[in-house]
Order: C-alpha cells, then sequence, then structure tokens
C-alpha cells in the first residue's frame, strides 16, 4: 500500500493491530498469560479486499491451509474476524465466512481474520480498507484549483446525439454570468457505473429480466469502462463488483436470492456515490431501478443532494410503473424528488411500465447514451455571480450550457460546488440538523478530520436523541478522544440500548488506556450500573482490574451480627464478575472460580462454571450471564 497522507490513519490502525498481534489482544476475549505459539497453519483473507470501501453489509471470508504432518488441519481451525480490534463474528468450519454490517460512514478499517488452530496456535491476516474522501469536494478541486470538468449529452430534435460539435457551438453560463468555454472534445474518459436495484418484495417478478437488462447495458461499455451490480433493501449487497464481462454480471445475479424488506434508498445512493468519488477516476454514473419510496434510510433528499453535488456521479433512473390504476401519492412524491435529483446530477428519469417488453432496450440505450457524450471544460469564477452567496468559496453555483445551433438540446449537472470541506457541512449539520442529520454527522466526523469535531462530539454525547448520542460516541472512539472516556463510562448506563453499545464499543476501542476510569466508577457505581462496567474491562482484559472484579466475584461474608446491617452483594454483579475473570483467564482466578461454581444461586453458579469451562478449554468462548 502505497503511504500518503489519506492513508496515515490506515497505517496506524495497521502498526497498532500488529503491535497487539504479539499476545492476544484484549477484545477478542481470548486473552491469555504469555505468548501464543504460532501455528503450522496459515489464514488468508479473501475478502475484503485492501481497495474495497467497505459500507453496508459486507462479507468477511477467509481461507485456510495446513502443511501436511504440521499436527493440525484446516477443517478443525476456528477463525475469528475482527475489525478494527473488535471481534464481530466467527466461523467454526470451512467456509470461513461471516456477514457484517459496515454501516454508511466510509470508514478506514482494520479487517483480521484470526485463526486459532485444534492446539491452540494461532496465525493471523490483516487488510487495511480505505475510507472515503477525508475532503469530499467535487473535482472542481483539481489543478488548475478551479477547472471544471461537465459530461454534456447533446441531442437533436429527433432525440438522437449530435456528432461534430466543438467549443465555439456551446455558451455556458455559471450564476448567470457567462464563463470562456476552454475545450469541448468526444468523450472519452474511462466510465464506471453503479447499477444500483431495488429488491423489495415487489421488484422480485422483474428480476429475470434485469438479469438480461444488466448484461445488454455491460455490453456497451468501452475497453477502460466497468459497471457493478448492488441490490439494496434495507441493507445494501454487492452482487458483481466491477467488471465489463456481460457474461459475469449475468452468472452474478443468477445468484441472488435475498428480497423482501423496507427501502433504504438514499443512504444507499448516498454511499454509492461518495464511494465512487473516492475510488474511482473518470466519470461516474449511477444507474437506478426502483418501483417503490424511500422507508428506511437515514439522510434525507436535501442532504443527499448535498452529498451529491460533491461528486460528478450522474444518476439515471429508472421508475417500474406497472400499467393500470395511478400510483399512490407518496410514491408520486418520491417520482417528483427522486426525477429532480436525476436532473440536478445530469440525468434523467425513464418510466417502464411493462418490464417484459421495454427494460432490456432501455438499459442498452441508456449504455450507448452514456458512450455518446461531449466532454467540456472551464474554469469556475469563485468569486464572481450574481452576488447571492457573496463570492463564498464552497458556494453551489447554478450552471447552463446551452447549443447556439437551433433544435439542439444539452444536458448536463445543474451546478458545480467549489473546493469546499465537506466538514464544514458535517459540523453545521451536527449542531442544527434534525436528529437523522445531527446523527449521521456525527457519524461522519469519526472519519473526516475538522478543527473542532471533537468538542462537538463530546457535546452531541448529551443530545436529546439516542441515535445521536450513539453515533457521536462511536465517533469519539474511533478518533480516540481522550476527554471522552469518563463521560463514555456514564453513558454505559444510558437509557437506551444504542448509546449504551456505542458507548462499549468505543471504551474497548481505547483499551487500557480507559481503565483507570472504568475502575473509579465502578467502585462507585449502583449495582445496576457495575453489570457494563465489568463487561467492558472484561473486554478490555487488562490485569489491573483483576483485583476489583476478583472482590465482586466473592461470595458474601457469613452473617454475623457484625456484618447483618452490611449491603449484600447483588447475584446479578458476582455472576458478571465471575464472567468477567473466565473472560480475561488468568490462572490465578482459579480459586475464587470454584468458589463460584460451588454457591447456591444458580445465576452465580452457572457463570462461574462458564468461566471454569472456557479456562480449560481456551479456544471456546464464555457466553454471558
Amino acid at each position: 500500500m502505497r503511504v500518503t497522507a489519506r492513508a496515515l490513519p490506515a497505517l496506524t490502525l495497521l502498526m497498532m493491530a500488529r503491535l497487539a498481534g504479539a499476545v492476544e489482544p484484549s477484545t477478542t476475549g481470548e486473552r491469555t498469560a504469555g505468548p501464543v505459539e504460532s501455528s503450522p497453519c496459515t489464514v488468508s483473507l479473501v475478502s475484503p479486499g485492501e481497495e474495497k470501501v467497505l459500507y453496508g453489509t459486507v462479507e468477511l471470508k477467509a481461507e485456510v491451509a495446513c502443511p501436511a504432518g504440521a499436527g493440525g488441519t484446516a477443517d478443525a481451525a476456528r477463525v475469528v474476524f475482527l475489525v478494527d480490534g473488535i471481534a464481530v463474528g466467527e466461523a467454526a468450519q470451512p467456509p470461513y465466512r461471516l456477514a457484517w454490517d459496515a454501516g454508511g460512514s466510509f470508514s478506514t478499517h482494520v479487517v483480521e481474520a484470526r485463526l486459532r488452530d485444534e492446539k491452540g496456535r494461532v496465525a493471523s491476516a490483516l487488510v487495511v480498507t480505505p475510507g472515503s474522501a477525508l475532503r469530499e469536494s467535487v473535482r472542481v478541486a483539481s489543478t488548475p484549483i478551479d477547472r471544471v470538468d461537465l459530461s454534456i449529452a447533446v441531442t437533436g430534435e429527433d432525440g438522437r446525439p449530435v456528432h461534430g460539435l466543438t467549443r465555439d457551438d456551446f455558451s455556458l453560463r455559471e450564476d448567470g454570468r457567462e464563463r470562456p468555454i476552454e475545450a469541448v472534445d468526444p468523450e472519452r474518459r474511462p466510465l464506471s457505473v453503479a447499477i444500483l436495484i431495488d429488491v423489495s418484495s415487489s421488484t422480485r417478478s422483474a428480476w429475470d429480466v434485469l438479469r438480461r437488462a444488466a448484461p445488454a447495458f455491460a455490453r456497451t461499455l468501452g475497453p477502460e469502462d466497468a459497471a457493478k451490480v448492488i441490490a439494496f433493501s434495507g441493507p445494501a449487497r454487492l452482487v458483481a463488483d466491477y467488471t465489463r464481462d456481460p457474461r459475469a454480471i449475468e452468472q452474478a445475479m443468477a445468484g441472488f436470492s435475498q428480497w423482501g424488506g423496507g427501502t433504504s434508498l438514499y443512504d444507499t445512493l448516498a454511499a454509492v456515490g461518495v464511494e465512487m468519488a473516492w475510488r474511482r477516476g473518470g466519470r461516474q454514473a449511477v444507474v437506478l431501478l426502483t418501483d417503490g419510496i424511500d422507508t428506511l434510510s437515514r439522510i434525507d433528499l436535501p442532504r443527499l443532494r448535498n452529498y451529491l453535488r460533491r461528486t460528478e456521479v450522474t444518476v439515471e433512473t429508472f421508475l417500474l410503473r406497472p400499467e393500470g390504476g395511478a400510483p399512490p401519492p407518496e410514491a408520486r412524491r418520491f417520482e417528483h424528488d427522486i426525477t429532480l435529483l436525476s436532473q440536478e446530477t445530469g440525468g434523467r428519469t425513464r418510466v417502464i411500465k411493462d418490464p417484459g417488453a421495454g427494460m432490456e432496450a432501455a438499459f442498452r440505450e441508456l449504455g450507448e447514451e452514456l458512450q455518446d457524450r461531449y466532454h467540456l471544460v472551464y474554469s469556475s469564477d469563485p468569486g464572481g455571480g450574481d452576488g447571492r452567496h457573496g463570492g463564498r468559496r464552497g458556494a453551489w453555483r447554478g450552471i447552463e450550457v446551452t447549443a447556439r445551433r437551433p433544435g439542439v438540446g444539452v444536458r448536463t449537472r445543474a451546478g458545480v460546488l467549489g473546493g469546499h470541506d465537506i466538514a464544514e457541512d458535517l459540523l453545521a449539520d451536527l449542531g442544527q440538523g434534525d436528529a437523522a442529520a445531527r446523527a449521521k454527522a456525527a457519524e461522519w466526523l469519526g472519519s473526516v478530520p475538522a478543527a473542532g469535531a471533537a468538542e462537538r462530539l463530546l457535546a452531541a454525547l448529551a443530545d436529546r436523541s439516542p441515535d445521536v448520542r450513539a453515533a457521536a460516541a462511536g465517533s469519539l472512539g474511533k478518533i480516540r478522544e481522550p476527554r471522552a472516556v469518563g463521560t463514555l463510562v456514564g453513558l454505559l448506563t444510558d437509557p437506551d440500548a444504542a448509546p449504551r453499545r456505542a458507548a462499549s464499543e468505543a471504551l474497548q476501542s481505547f483499551g487500557p488506556a480507559a481503565v483507570p476510569a472504568l475502575l473509579d466508577d465502578l467502585d462507585r457505581a449502583a449495582p445496576q450500573a457495575q453489570v457494563p462496567i465489568l463487561a467492558v474491562l472484561a473486554a478490555i482484559g487488562d490485569a489491573r482490574a483483576l483485583e476489583a472484579i476478583t472482590r465482586r466475584a466473592l461470595p458474601p461474608p457469613p452473617l454475623t451480627r457484625e456484618t447483618a446491617d452490611r449491603p449484600r452483594p447483588d447475584p446479578r454483579v458476582r455472576a458478571w464478575a465471575l464472567w468477567a475473570l473466565g473472560k480475561i483467564g488468568r490462572p490465578e482466578s482459579l480459586p475464587v472460580l470454584r468458589k463460584g461454581a460451588a454457591d447456591a444461586d444458580p445465576l452465580v453458579k452457572e457463570a462461574a462454571e462458564r468461566a471454569l469451562a472456557a479456562l480449560s478449554a481456551p479456544a471456546r468462548d464464555v457466553r454471558q450471564p
């Protein structure tokens, strides 16, 4: 991996993960008292690759190989998958694979596959995946800084492409002021296309036609072009990665069978658009096919428009509208909104009433149209305009391109956003947006460097929305903000589950640095508040916590006149303390665990027995009480 400024956070994570590999990292629940013997078996990460930005549902896949006569077999191995040092699941037998939800933040991740063979020896493989752009800006920020590249569709009155035009045949106005055009040439830049298919239950009948339509589109691609297919309902699923092979797309679609659920169109479109702008050069287009409305997205249409304005993505939409009967009002509103979005990005909306008769031809015609365009270049004027934006860099500047020849129409994106750090908008959304916008901004600020972000995220831990509190906790854990530790400990008893879970994961990401604050709160906390603290301490696995955990795992003293007035230990706290001792896995905890296994309380007894079983068989995990 080439070392660049953007790669530094990933390299830091990679170095931390490799250093942690000298002993078993605490976050997996598999820590041992000393160094771990290396396995002769090898493990490799098949998916994800180091060039893939992770979002939505991602498949983690590993392969294991053991040399003959090495005292181990691949079938007896167990593979734990970790993301950023935290175990997200395991596979106990081939094929070693796991579905993991990466969310929609496009963050850099360290993905690890850790093998433990039948003798307890370990091997691991690491991949650092890229994040989205640290500065999500349209490519007007290239050199020269205000150069704008536009892909324009030019058609005559018959709707067919018009050829042979030069820059003298066009005029361009930006915010109402005419700008000189530097060049107009036939479009030759490589094209990257994401075909997004709504796979709610109502589109299942169209899938067979889509299996022909998507390959038909791929056949129009040039030698440097590529397309991928993504299916979405609630989560987004990669059906076929970038390829120009129609057969590969058809075969991948033939194996898809996961229909149903709600629709997270706006979240998926934002994720795919930003990923394409960050990872793909040349032109980018999204071909969207849907028949419904957005029901699950966390971002709304204005924010989606704002994100897409920072890209060069063109959204081309196909709406499935069966003949007979008008669509419901919410579907009509959605059609209006998605049509405006397509037009603003330089695309358009096409209505498909009979998929069997028109979809394959429509996909093929769109592919041909995307190939038959012009590439127009001009220099933006961030200090000019009609005064509406005060010349502020980063403001949206409307674009109008017209042909000087009569009867010739031009279609391109509706405007350009100057060199402008997305962090400014995220900070503004976190302070002033609605709950969904605040949550999305808090989530993204964990991946986008921004001056003052830590302070805003710390304040967001007290937000009235649990989703915002959870997102802020997660981001503070990602950026390892030390001032957050105390507040995150307090968030472990939040009335809502999402902030509690996010605070726990964030504290685990701090590792041993969080232990002093956790121990301090453990000594002062009520019994019900001690349980989540014990769980985090167990996950971190620092030996400094053993004494405090052991005190809570011990049986109460015998009832005497002197002890009668003292509060009795809560059995649930004792059970969790015993579980934590088993999770940490230190041999000095054995006497306490044996006492717990003989306890009369069934909850305490069961937790101690599970912990003892984990100590005698380190490859097994400890189930929670």
